[in-house]
This record gives structure tokens, sequence and C-alpha cells, in this order.
């Protein structure tokens, strides 16, 4: 009878290993009868302490799938037939032991038994106590040791180190170890300017730019106090901007276009601009269409995605970016920056939204969306020159949930939606109202006007923006309504 499994990955957002996982699915999806699971995880604070979530994983997805065993494969492998040699594999734990050394966890097959399962606490028990400490060393410490588990060395071609293992035959699950060409991106590119120790206590790092105590001190808060920015009621920082513009530049632009990735964006002409007058801020790689159009009017890239890297740099214009994903333009001086938390931010919350918080701050009331698609015609994909599909980091239709939050976003501006058609004409979409109704405790002719339509007389507009949006501003803005 053979083994019923399922392959499954991980690999971490916002790092390259979001690109690298898309040669293994592309793989997988060459291969209809394997079942498979890819997953993306949060960071943790290095690339030693991200490959230790793997027990965790692991043990996570043999709780999902309990009628199942398991097959993990790292995130950067490319399976190249169908590994039937699980079929008929007859053991707790299998995976390839390079001659009398370590351990290759890269390919991992675990039976979805009691042994398994009592080997995996023990493994997931052993790497929160070593959370520095790679998994194969873990794996290779506690297997060696562990005696009521029925362990197989499995076949060098199912954990073929592309360069390392050329005699191993044929690969089948071939692993590239992107790790020995991402780890300085991981841990250093966005970390440099970092302290490394400081009132001896060794300062943690993480990849979205920050840095962290294990533990309180005051003596050590104190010295970061000083010199980087922290996060409210954390034992988190991050470094403080060096050769930044002000954002304050922008206070000159009272009406902003706002560029997105839909797929309408393929038929945007310099046309659409009619405003000279105003900021042209490009959603990360819209940008590379406004490259192309000679436009007139200022342009800026806004980016908050650490993963795309520096890709998103105007070629005439201004980079806007995150202090998480600024370490990618260090070498840039001529950047604004911004820190998400000072807008009450997350740093996973829409760029658009960023966007509009931080102009709506500098006092610009008027904006008009361009190539929003799924907020117009709900089509969800790319335009051909974003690069990539939409369905890259995520199900597309997570899209459509955007034109409520812009919606909401844009109270009291006035707004304006265009669908750029095949032949060049722009489409203008008027806002539809949201689908929403006021619930008891307010009166209905008090209910918030959609975007762009004008405010009935019982609520006169605002004469201007709430003051900068911190815990006071939201106060503000909850009692007016």
């Amino acid at each position: 009878m053979k083994n019923d499994f399922v392959v499954v990955a991980f690999y971490t957002l916002e790092t390259p290993y979001e690109q690298e996982v898309e040669k293994l699915r592309a793989s997988l999806l060459k291969i209809p009868e394997l079942k498979y699971d890819i997953v993306g995880l949060m960071p943790s604070t290095s690339w030693a302490a991200n490959t230790a979530m793997k027990p965790v994983f692991i043990q996570d997805m043999m709780r999902k799938y309990p009628t199942k065993d398991i097959l993990y494969i790292d995130a950067d492998a490319v399976v190249h037939k169908y590994p039937e040699y699980f079929d008929t594999f007859d053991g707790d734990i299998g995976a390839h032991r390079l001659g009398d050394k370590e351990y290759l966890t890269g390919t991992i097959y675990i039976k979805n038994n009691d042994s398994a399962k009592l080997f995996m606490d023990a493994w997931v028990k052993l790497q929160a106590q070593n959370p520095t400490m790679r998994d194969g060393t873990t794996f290779h410490r506690l297997i060696d040791a562990y005696e009521n588990i029925n362990f197989v060395n499995t076949p060098a071609n199912y954990t073929q180190i592309f360069d390392l293992m050329k005699d191993a035959g044929e690969p089948i699950i071939e692993h590239f170890q992107a790790s020995r060409r991402l780890i300085k991106d991981v841990d250093d590119k966005r970390l440099e300017n970092c302290p490394e120790v400081v009132q001896g206590i060794r300062i943690r790092r993480s990849t979205d730019g920050t840095f962290f105590l294990p533990r309180a001190n005051a003596a050590a808060e104190k010295s970061l106090d000083a010199k980087y920015i922290r996060i409210s009621n954390e034992l988190r920082w991050y470094c403080k901007a060096e050769e930044a513009k002000p954002l304050t530049d922008l206070a000159k632009y009272t009406h902003c276009y706002l560029v997105g990735k839909g797929i309408s964006l393929d038929n945007l002409t310099a046309d659409v601009f009619t405003d000279k007058k105003a900021a042209v801020i490009c959603v990360n790689d819209s940008i590379k269409k406004i490259d192309t159009l000679n436009l007139m009017n200022d342009i800026f890239a806004i980016q908050q995605d650490t993963s795309l890297r520096n890709t998103c740099l105007p070629k005439n214009g201004h980079i806007i970016v995150s202090n998480q994903a600024c370490g990618w333009y260090s070498d840039i001086g001529e950047k604004y920056l911004y820190y998400p938390d000072n807008y009450i931010l997350a740093t996973n919350d829409l760029t658009v939204i960023c966007a509009i918080k931080i102009m709506k701050d500098l006092g610009c009331m008027n904006f008009t969306m361009v190539s929003f698609d799924a907020c117009t015609n709900n089509n969800t994909n790319y335009a051909k020159c974003i690069g990539y599909k939409s369905s890259k980091c995520g199900q597309p239709t997570r899209f459509l949930s955007h034109r409520s939050k812009i919606d909401h976003e844009l109270t009291r501006c006035t707004v304006n939606w265009i669908t750029p058609s095949p032949l060049g004409q722009s489409n203008v979409c008027t806002p539809q109202p949201l689908k929403c109704n006021p619930v008891k405790r307010h009166d209905p002719a008090r209910v918030e006007p959609s975007a762009g339509c004008k405010a009935s007389p019982s609520r006169p507009l605002s004469r201007g923006p709430f003051p900068r949006d911190t815990l006071l501003g939201h106060l503000n803005r909850w009692r007016s309504s």
C-alpha cells in the first residue's frame, strides 16, 4: 500500500525567499499527483532564527494533516520527478546524512505516527532552548541521542545539493542553498547601521529593519533612546534617517494622482494627467509604466514592501520609502522617508493607504486614483508591465476588499477614479457608495458620505485634515463623527 503524503514548505515574507519559493511551486505544479501546501511566514530576527522555525512548522503541518505523512522540502529546492521512494517508506523519520557528517534537513520525511510525534515534540523543545542554532544542528544532536525512533538514511538524490553531490546520480529533489547568496541580504543589508552590543547586552536584529533588546535594561534603553528611534511600548528601535529629504516638501501639492498596478496600467497614456501641477505618486512597481510616459508632473514612487528591494526607484523622480525598506536605498540621498507608526499604521498596511495618509497629513484633499482596477471593475490582474502576476504573494481576490479601505481613508476628500481603456481613452469611474447600513446609534442624516460625494448640509466639511495622525488625531476624528 502506497504511503499518503503531502509536500510542505514555508518561506519568509518580505525577504528574497518570496522569489525563491516560486521555483519550487512551479516544479510541483508539473507533477499533478503531488499534493502540496506552501506557507508564507513572517520572518524572525535573523536567517538562523528563520530556519529555526522548521520544527514548529513541520509539527503544525502534522496537526493540519493528521491522516497524511509529511514530506518537508526547503523553499529553495526544485522537485524534478515524482519522489516514488517515499511511496514505500517504512521508517518514522527519513533524511540524508552526508557521509559521517551532518544530517541534511532540506528534505525530511515524517510518518504521522506516535513515534514521530514524540520526536517532533523533542525537536521543537530543543530548538526553543537554542533559538539561534541552525535546525540541522539541533536535528543532528537529537537524532544521534534519540533511541525510540526508526530513522532511515534516505538516498542522496532526494536531498541533492546542486554543486556538492555530483556523484549522487540524477537528482529527484535538488537544493540550491539560496542562503549562500541571500543571507547577507536577509541579515545585513538593511541592518548595517544597527549596534552590536549596548551596555554589555547583545542586540538582536530583525529583517524588518528594527533591532531589539532581549530583556529590559534601564541603562541600555537610555543609551538606545539617545541615538535611535524607539517603537512605542516595545524594547525595539530603528535607525534615524540619514540623507533623507523632509516630507514637508510635498505640502505644496493640493492635488495628487495615485497610480495602482491594475491591468489597465498597460493602457495608460500621458493625456490622463491633465493637471501638470499635481504630484504623481506610483504604488511600488507602477513606476515602471510612469517612467515611460515623460510626464511634466513631479514623479514619486512609494514603497513599503521590503521584498521589492530597490526595484521602485524612478528614473526621473524621487522615492518615498518606509523606514523598514529604506536600507535598499542607502546609497540614494534624494529620498523621502516615512515611519508607518507615525501614522498609526502597521508594516503590512496597504501602500496606497500610506500614500493617502501622508498626503492628507500634508494638507492634500484632492485625489485621482488611476488603474486601481480591482476597485472599479473587480479585475484583480496586474498589468503586464509590472513583470509578475497578482497571485505572487497571495490570492488576488484580496484586492477586492481594498476599495472599502480606500474609500474610508478618502472620506472628506475630493476623489475621481480613472481606469484607462484599451483605446487609450480614459474611463472616469464615479465612486459608488459603500454597501453598508447605518448602525442604530447613529442619526441616519449624519451618516458619513462616500468618498467623492458632497457632505450633507447637516454635516459641514472639515476645513482641512486632522492634526498629524496620532492617537489624538484619531480621537478627534471619532468625536467629530
